[in-house]
């Protein structure tokens, strides 16, 4: 199932680009489900809530919290979430890339670019959802996406894996062993006791990560170096 929302705070707009999104998924086999919003603080409400998105649509120029500001807010809780802005104006082409989105849109150019976008966008998830690291324990076996895991911290003989959905999965497994198995580019040593995926590191302040849920992590004093420099690349790979 893909998960979208459009949010636009012009009613005939946001009827315009659900009109094509439900045109795009009637020539494919895809589930989906999509959700309109005319106010981005609604659609805010939601993804704080829990809500999960795969695709967010959003106009730029809203009152209260504009497109920037809401993808701000979306990227530091989910950065997974894929956000294609949509909007009249083109003058915000390059401001748009200080909140990384997936694709920008003129609407006078949507119709074309649109259906591109979304093929491409679900080309992404697909490939996000092939990369899971498989978990064998007493309780059976589990697949976790490795977008899904925020850090791993080893206690005793077992490791704990904490999910994006705030749930854990034990291993009996050592933080080495489990290290080898992850994209390597994706995840980073904190300490001897803590990996990260970089992902979900907002900033690094002094000897402590600073993570998307919240949460604060201290770094290895000799590992606080390339930990800067391992978050820098990171962004800049993916902006």
């Amino acid at each position: 199932m893909i998960n979208i929302a459009i949010c636009d705070d012009s009613q005939a707009e946001l009827e315009a680009v659900y009109d094509e999104v439900e045109h795009y998924f009637s020539k494919t086999y895809y589930t989906y489900q999509v959700q309109k919003f005319n106010q981005s603080k609604a659609l805010w409400y939601e993804i704080d809530d829990g809500k999960s998105f795969d695709i967010l649509l959003l106009d730029i120029e809203m009152p209260e919290m504009d497109g920037f500001d809401l993808a701000y807010k979306v990227k530091q809780k989910r950065p997974e979430t894929l956000i294609i802005f949509i909007t009249f104006d083109e003058k915000y082409v390059y401001e748009a890339f200080r909140v990384q989105p997936y694709r920008f849109i003129p609407k006078k150019r949507m119709q074309d670019m649109l259906p591109r976008a979304l093929a491409e966008a679900i080309g992404t998830l697909n490939k996000q959802c092939e990369r899971v690291f498989l978990v064998k324990n007493q309780q059976g076996v589990e697949k976790i996406p490795i977008k899904n895991i925020v850090y791993i911290w080893h206690h005793e003989k077992y490791a704990y894996i904490e999910k994006s959905d705030n749930q854990n999965t034990k291993v009996r497994k050592t933080l080495k062993e489990i290290y080898e198995r992850l994209p390597q580019n994706n995840f980073l040593w904190l300490d001897r006791g803590c990996i990260c995926n970089l992902a979900y590191i907002t900033k690094i302040k002094g000897d402590c990560a600073y993570l998307t849920n919240g949460e604060v992590q201290q770094i290895g004093r000799e590992r606080i170096r390339e930990a800067k420099e391992r978050l820098y690349k990171y962004i800049m790979r993916i902006s």
